[in-house]
């Protein structure tokens, strides 16, 4: 038996009735213009804006844009005009292009993050600077001493409130502070690695004047440092690297004791000179792809070397942190929604051309005739049997037996002939005085 086809509305479903046909657009209508579409809305005016690339046009993913590398070579002009009235450029054969200020303006017992200045805390310690110029080289940058010329700033593109390394002693009766070393340096533009022996010169503060207007009248520095030195200890490590200080608290200091760095002008300007965003109207320049060009060698440095790749100089401290993401080993790790970068390959060694001299002709190729065949070189057999040295039997020496010298007997002397006493002849007799007398006859 055969079924009836499904119906071809479910039951129980209404479906609606057919809209009526439009009739075809009239000429006068098809005249009209259509109404214009409806305007876009805008952004309001107080909006964040959009963040800076970099000069090349490239990004970095999971990082912030709106923000410098420490290697920027904008590092090298953004702060000239600030510096220049003040100091001196020059390129020194250790630490690569550096600024000195000049004793006019420093005076001549000048250290940085001790004179004329003092400390305030936000989130950490922040050098107030009195030098109209102090915003630009206490917050970016690193300061290091070179015998017989002082103190010297090596350029930097990453804000900082102060860029010191710390110390404290098991009481918390001295705070000490001294500036980091480079984590690189400028040889011809470029940013280069370096790993040069850094002496600290360090500065202790008894702990109820560290947050005195002029701290440089209370600190301890030079020859009279040597007895404190012995009991102090690294607060957060020693290095490039620089950490958070310790709390004001340990101090004995209540935080309405505590001086603000939102209060002071220069500050406020420095931190406005650390983003792009509110940097470039100021006169900087945008942010270029982070590189360092060449490593550096222990004591001083490389020329960068023509052709080679450029690689990241470090991790930013700002990195977004993201979910890891699962790894098969023998495949490239992918983030997703991102493409897959090619692997880099390192560059060929770098060979120094050999110098050759002004006068120098090159021998001429002395040409080949056809038939000319070249000689084989010979090769020298292998798998020849060596010849065993051979070693002589030994033979032992015959014994030599010792000679004993023959000694001629001694020469004996004849004895003596034994004394002859004369015997008396028979008869007669002997006189008084022992002589014999002959009897008569």
């Amino acid at each position: 038996m055969d079924e009836a086809p499904p119906p071809r509305t479910p039951v129980g479903v209404t479906v609606p009735p057919p809209e009526p046909p439009q009739a075809p657009p009239s000429s006068a209508a098809a005249s009209e213009p259509s109404p214009p579409p409806p305007p876009v809305e805008q952004p309001p005016s107080d909006a964040p804006p959009s963040p800076p690339s970099y000069a090349s046009g490239e990004y970095t993913i999971g990082e912030d844009t709106d923000s410098y590398d420490d290697s920027d070579p904008a590092a090298l002009t953004d702060f000239r005009q600030t510096l220049d009235p003040y100091g001196s450029w020059s390129d020194d054969p250790t630490y690569g292009t550096i600024w000195t200020p000049s004793p006019s303006a420093v005076g001549p017992d000048f250290q940085p993050y001790v004179s004329a200045g003092h400390w305030t805390y936000d989130d950490d310690y922040t050098w107030v600077s009195d030098y109209p110029w102090g915003w630009a080289p206490f917050h970016y940058g690193r300061w290091i001493f070179i015998d017989g010329r002082g103190w010297a700033w090596v350029p930097g593109r990453e804000y900082r409130g102060a860029w010191v390394n710390w110390s404290v002693d098991d009481g918390y009766g001295y705070l000490g502070w001294a500036p980091a070393p480079p984590l690189f340096i400028w040889v011809a533009g470029a940013p280069v690695w370096w790993h040069g022996y850094w002496g600290p010169r360090w500065a202790y503060c008894p702990r109820g004047a560290v947050f005195a207007p002029r701290v440089g009248a209370s600190v301890i520095v030079g020859p009279a440092a040597v007895a404190i030195a012995p009991r102090m200890r690294p607060y957060g490590g020693i290095g490039a690297r620089v950490a958070v200080g310790p709390p004001p608290a340990r101090f004995g200091y209540a935080p309405a004791a505590i001086p603000r760095a939102a209060a002071a002008p220069t500050v406020a300007h420095a931190r406005e000179f650390a983003r792009p965003s509110t940097a470039q109207p100021m006169g900087a320049r945008p942010p270029t792809a982070r590189m360092i060009a060449t490593p550096a060698v222990r004591g001083g440095y490389d020329a960068p070397r023509a052709g080679y790749a450029a690689r990241p100089a470090f991790p930013p401290n700002n990195v977004a942190r993201t979910q890891p993401v699962p790894y098969t080993p023998g495949t490239a790790r992918a983030v997703p929604g991102v493409p897959a970068r090619p692997t880099p390959v390192s560059p060929m060694p770098y060979q120094r051309p050999t110098p050759v001299s002004p006068g120098f002709q090159p021998r001429p190729v002395t040409p080949v005739s056809p038939g000319f065949q070249p000689r084989p070189t010979p090769v020298a057999p292998t798998n020849i049997p060596r010849p065993m040295p051979v070693t002589p039997r030994f033979q032992p020496a015959p014994a030599v037996r010792p000679v004993t010298p023959q000694v001629s007997p001694a020469v004996r002397a004849p004895a003596p002939a034994p004394a002859v006493r004369p015997v008396a002849p028979s008869g007669g007799f002997r006189g008084p005085s022992g002589v014999h007398v002959a009897p008569h006859h």
